[in-house]
């Protein structure tokens, strides 16, 4: 059945699950809310997923997508116990079945035909190997995977780029240029080695390959696929856009920051766990001026879904995405040569408030008056320096990215240096006078600070006579039980004394210092 035929069918199995179900799409349209089950709601989402699909062509993910949907429906089928409304159930049911009947015959007949197409694709796939063109694993196979793919490249966090010198070579929409995947899976922390080089610029063949990029923080690593068509070169990576430069020092759990794309991005990030074992076992950690590098075939290490996905991706990208973005796309470069579309030295003005329309969310609780004060001032920055100090020279960024840095990067000089102010003003000398200040205040008050120090459900007082001056139950509450303080039921009046003193001084102290340092901070920045 060809690809057209399916149109008609896909959308009368549409139709027919909208009228057992009873949620038709139609009656939706405009509305913003949903009224109804669990049950209504999941069904209904799911329905609005087949038809995307059919709108946008994918009439056999669409087919397969509604068999699943109806062979749950009918294992979930419920019958009344009411004899009225069985006998009417029985009916309506049994027409129902009847319609699913020939649907499931028809799909059989078509999952027939398909299945030798599969074979095909799958078994002359050159990264397969002969042990591994079993019946069992050409059963797994489905239009889920392709679907698989098609949601890996459209997923917004694996971006396509142009890379290196410019060119006018594109790739028509609907072409038939072939393709070569390199077998070799680079694996190192050299962005030269994981781009590699390019092949032939005046061949009509598109060439990929696949590498991954080792970051510092393992977590962080990223994949990077190269093609290359003629004289152009397209980066697709899944890079991370990290809010600032000390992100990764700073994320608590950056595998959980990483997890929507190992969610949602079919590339095999079990590499990074074998990062790791291979570390241990060769202890090829890379040092200053050294590179870690490892080699694999992808036919001789990966598995057998990973080899086919990776395939999968790729396709889609040279015949669908590459075609329909190429004309609007952002250049990536590394960090060093990004700079000079900046120029050189070249000093940028801001203005200060740009910081925190880029940076808000991950700065949110660093945002005060204090670091980062309110101004209207512009700012020059100079990005040569802010790269070098905080992004390797050989790493990959945008125009963008390199701007934002620089201005981050004015940002944290500025922070650093009015937290310099603020310790050099703040010195241990003067914490000293001022504890020194504060305990003549309290030695002086102490007989007033009694009756504030303590506040419970017990209530106490103060002896005023002087021989036997101590802490006791109030003597107007004589039936009461009133219980002493352990650290005072034993103390002699001067020990009391000096207790209090001590606990007064460490509240009051604590609220002096910290009151004198908002007092020196609003003077050192009036």
């Amino acid at each position: 059945m060809q690809n057209y035929e399916l149109k008609p069918v896909v959308s009368g199995i549409l139709q027919f699950l909208e009228d057992i179900t009873g949620c038709h799409l139609k009656n939706l349209e405009g509305q913003t809310s949903f009224k109804g089950s669990i049950g209504r709601y999941c069904n209904t989402k799911d329905l609005f997923t087949i038809n995307n699909y059919i709108q946008s062509g994918n009439y056999e993910i669409a087919y397969e997508k509604e068999i699943t949907f109806l062979k749950n429906l009918i294992s979930e089928i419920r019958f009344s116990h009411r004899i009225d409304e069985l006998i009417q159930d029985c009916e309506d049911v049994g027409n129902a079945l009847l319609k699913a009947h020939h649907i499931f015959k028809d799909y059989a007949e078509w999952a027939t035909e398909e299945k030798i197409r599969f074979r095909e694709y799958l078994f002359n796939n050159e990264f397969l190997k002969e042990e591994e063109k079993t019946e069992d694993f050409l059963n797994k196979f489905s239009y889920e995977w392709v679907d698989a793919a098609k949601k890996s490249v459209q997923s917004k966090l694996l971006q396509l780029y142009n890379f290196g010198n410019a060119s006018n070579t594109t790739l028509s929409i609907g072409h038939t240029v072939p393709y070569s995947i390199s077998d070799a899976l680079c694996i190192s922390d050299n962005i030269n080695l994981c781009i590699g080089t390019n092949k032939g610029e005046n061949e009509d063949v598109c060439y990929a390959r696949l590498a991954l990029k080792i970051d510092r923080e393992l977590a962080f690593s990223h994949f990077i696929i190269t093609i290359q068509y003629k004289d152009r070169i397209w980066l697709v990576t899944d890079k991370p856009v990290m809010p600032n430069p000390r992100f990764r020092e700073n994320s608590r759990n950056p595998y959980r920051w990483r997890e929507e794309a190992f969610e949602n991005i079919q590339l095999p990030y079990g590499l990074l766990d074998d990062i790791a074992e291979w570390r241990k076992e060769s202890k090829a950690i890379a040092k200053e001026n050294s590179s870690e590098v490892y080699i694999k075939s992808i036919r001789d290490f990966l598995p057998p879904a990973s080899k086919i996905l990776i395939k999968l991706i790729i396709e889609e990208l040279i015949y669908n995405v590459i075609p329909m973005k190429q004309h609007n796309l952002k250049k990536i470069g590394f960090a060093g040569e990004t700079i000079k579309l900046l120029g050189v030295g070249n000093e940028q003005v801001a203005d200060n408030d740009y910081f925190s329309q880029i940076n808000r969310e991950a700065n949110e609780e660093r945002l005060n008056s204090i670091i980062y004060p309110t101004s209207t001032e512009l700012i020059k920055i100079d990005p040569t320096k802010a790269v070098a100090q905080y992004v390797e020279a050989g790493e990959l960024c945008t125009e963008d990215e390199v701007r934002k840095i620089a201005l981050w990067s004015q940002k944290e000089e500025m922070r650093w240096h009015k937290q310099k102010l603020l310790n050099d003003a703040y010195t241990r000398e003067r914490m000293r006078a001022d504890e020194e200040e504060l305990n003549k205040v309290l030695f002086d008050n102490i007989e007033n600070l009694y009756e504030v120090i303590f506040s419970a459900d017990m209530v106490f007082m103060c002896i005023e006579d002087e021989k036997a001056k101590c802490f006791g139950p109030r003597l107007d509450l004589p039936h009461s039980r009133y219980l002493m303080p352990a650290f005072l039921s034993q103390d002699t009046p001067n020990n009391i004394s000096q207790t209090i003193i001590s606990i007064s001084l460490e509240i009051c102290v604590t609220l002096q210092t910290v009151s004198s340092v908002i007092a020196r901070t609003q003077l050192i920045f009036s």
